[in-house]
């Protein structure tokens, strides 16, 4: 059988290519100097095969590779194509730049740690001496118009480090001249758990907690607990405020964070700051701060409701939108404490100072009472107790006519109004009656209690009307009004000895809630002794029971007593910038309303001389001091005012 040969010689040559040793091996002959690299033609290209060409070369000539030789078939060479190069994959771009980044995280790690700042981790062994300096910059290096402006890459910096002091030796430090080493941040903190926390349990610091993972967590808080503990002259004073201003606006208005620890730091600071929160138009900010921080954290409902009704269009879009979310966790029971202490602050302010409007009410308030209601904590049942009776009182409220009433008949002592306020009172006695002992011995409950009872008898104290009532429109029973009002003078008289039961040295701990208390007891209580004689009310009897000099005197010798005791013991004393601390000038108000009174009712005077114990002189020995004085028109501005330059209006925008 005949075989073509050039196909055997083709088959060889095809297998000796592929299955030969590689010329570089041991054995193999000396080859020549390598033959330029060809290019295959189109005939083997399009057929995936080798292309080989004859010793004298491609593309020289009519010379053809061997397979198109043999076959008798025109070759050709395609010219060359420059191919596009390919790119990189959208995948691999944002790779590299998540790389770059972390690259350049270590990179400033490694930087911060040679430097000799401590790491992140309270564990770490890290030695020597380091100061926290948490004071921003109070001077800007450009103009407002610059902060809109695009920064460049490379920053600054951070103001305010995220390290956490690791050595007992570590200075905690938030401006100059406000500085402490970690035992006396542990001493103070010990004292705010033991004198500030039992009188305002909405924010509670366990006993547990290391300060230093408090300081790690909520700095503003932090430092608002040392600020409202520790003492303070009147420039570091006035240092920590402006901060503390400063670091709320950075970090809600321009960062717009939201968390817990800022709704307390703001609770905190309206819990012993002063009551110029409650008087001046400047007052309300920390207050709308707080109630917007709660709003945004979602904290006025609960975690699986919304608002959405779920058979409308809207509800079944959002229900699309967050089908793959998953399931929000329950509130804890600090974020139920603070909100609930939101609601009380702000019904406080609008019962007593008659400023904005309080935290709105609903179920899910109610349903965080009863969760905490099983807590175990003595704070809790009086955080519940409080929410409780301020609840009542708020109910009782919106049916009593308002401050803002101008219809006379509207506002004029009625029947159903006496119903009213002897229901609620009833439903208060109640309410206190099924209290636990740990609640009901508390003065500070006591305190809440006695106003509350003031507040509610305030409608049936006449004012100056500017037309006459008829007499056909009131139709009041004889001795209505006169309840009501002897059972305020009542309220008022227990009000004094409650606060006059605290010890000096618990005063320093007591929220400025109290001084509200304390201020609103005083108006009410001094509108009653000094009301005209009627055929249902007889001042003179009420004087009697009420003696409001000498409660007045009283009252100002325990506030002196209390800022001695603080000097003493190392308490904070709010110090004023006219001079003088807090207590004190309480106390110089109180003996100047003292005296306002005594020159309103001269008439008795003698008879009061003389049921003074016979060792005390009968005159008074700031008698000539007080002569300097007018009583009669700028009393209760003058008192409600203590003069701080950060809170005084300017006279054209006063009405």
């Amino acid at each position: 059988m005949d075989v073509d040969r050039s196909i055997v010689v083709d088959v060889g040559a095809i297998n000796g290519v592929i299955g030969a040793p590689p010329e570089s091996g041991s054995g193999s002959r000396p080859t020549g100097p390598e033959a330029p690299k060809t290019r295959a033609c189109a005939n083997c290209a399009r057929l995936k095969m080798k292309c080989r060409w004859p010793e004298s070369g491609a593309g020289k000539g009519n010379v053809g590779c061997i397979r198109c030789n043999r076959m008798k078939i025109s070759c050709h060479v395609p010219a060359p194509v420059q191919r596009k190069k390919r790119g990189k994959s959208t995948r691999v771009a944002q790779l590299e730049k998540k790389i770059d980044g972390l690259v350049s995280m270590l990179a400033t790690g490694q930087h911060m740690h040679a430097s000799g700042t401590p790491p992140l981790t309270p564990e770490s062994n890290d030695t020597g001496k380091v100061t926290i300096n948490d004071a921003p910059k109070l001077h800007l290096k450009k103009p407002l118009q610059d902060a809109a402006l695009p920064q460049p890459i490379a920053r600054e910096a951070p103001q305010i480090p995220l390290t956490i002091p690791s050595e007992p030796a570590t200075t905690f430090q938030l401006i100059p001249g406000f500085s402490f080493t970690f035992e006396e941040v542990l001493s103070y903190f010990d004292i705010y758990r033991r004198e500030f926390m039992p009188n305002y349990p909405f924010v509670l610091i366990p006993e547990n907690l290391d300060p230093r993972a408090l300081y790690a967590s909520s700095r503003c808080l932090f430092w608002t607990i040392m600020a409202a503990v520790t003492p303070q002259s009147s420039a570091t004073q006035q240092g920590v405020e402006n901060w503390f201003r400063q670091f709320i606006a950075d970090r809600m208005v321009v960062k717009q964070e939201r968390n817990l620890g800022i709704l307390q730091a703001l609770l905190l600071h309206l819990a012993w700051g002063d009551f110029h929160f409650y008087m001046n138009t400047e007052a309300t900010n920390f207050v709308h701060l707080a109630v917007a921080m709660a709003l945004d954290l979602k904290l006025d409902r609960s975690p699986e409701s919304t608002k959405m009704h779920p058979k409308s269009l809207l509800g079944e879009a959002w229900a699309t939108l967050n089908k793959g979310m998953s399931k929000p966790r329950p509130h804890t029971a600090d974020e139920k404490r603070a909100v609930l202490g939101l609601y009380h602050i702000t019904s406080l302010i609008s019962a007593l100072f008659k400023r904005g409007t309080q935290f709105p009410w609903n179920n899910y308030l109610s349903q965080c009472c009863e969760s905490l209601a099983e807590s175990s904590l003595e704070s809790d049942l009086f955080l519940v107790a409080l929410i409780k009776m301020q609840r009542v009182a708020d109910r009782a409220y919106g049916l009593l006519p308002g401050f803002d009433v101008v219809d006379v008949g509207l506002s004029a002592y009625l029947s159903p109004m006496d119903m009213v306020i002897n229901n609620v009172r009833r439903e208060l006695y109640d309410l206190i009656s099924i209290q636990p002992e740990c609640v009901k011995e508390r003065n500070i409950f006591k305190a809440y209690y006695q106003v509350t009872l003031m507040r509610l008898a305030e409608a049936a104290i006449p004012t100056q009307f500017t037309t006459p009532v008829e007499m056909g429109t009131l139709n009041p029973e004889p001795l209505q009004r006169f309840d009501t009002l002897w059972k305020c003078l009542l309220a008022a008289v227990d009000f004094f000895d409650t606060l006059c039961s605290f010890h000096p040295n618990e005063l320093p701990g007591l929220p400025t809630s109290v001084t509200g208390l304390l201020a609103f007891a005083i108006v009410t209580s001094s509108r009653l002794l000094l009301l005209e004689p009627s055929i249902d009310w007889q001042p003179t009897m009420a004087r009697r029971k009420l003696e409001f000099a000498d409660v007045m005197k009283r009252l100002s010798d325990r506030f002196e007593d209390a800022d001695t005791w603080a000097k003493e013991a190392g308490r904070r004393r709010r110090l004023l910038d006219g001079g003088g601390t807090q207590f004190c000038r309480l106390s110089f108000k109180l003996r100047w309303i003292r005296q306002w009174y005594l020159s309103r009712v001269p008439q008795e005077q003698p008879v009061m001389a003389e049921t003074q114990p016979p060792g005390e002189p009968l005159t008074d020995p700031d008698a000539v001091f007080w002569q300097e004085y007018e009583f009669e028109d700028a009393l209760w501005p003058d008192f409600m005012t203590m003069y701080n330059p950060n809170f005084i209006v300017p006279p054209a925008a006063e009405t």
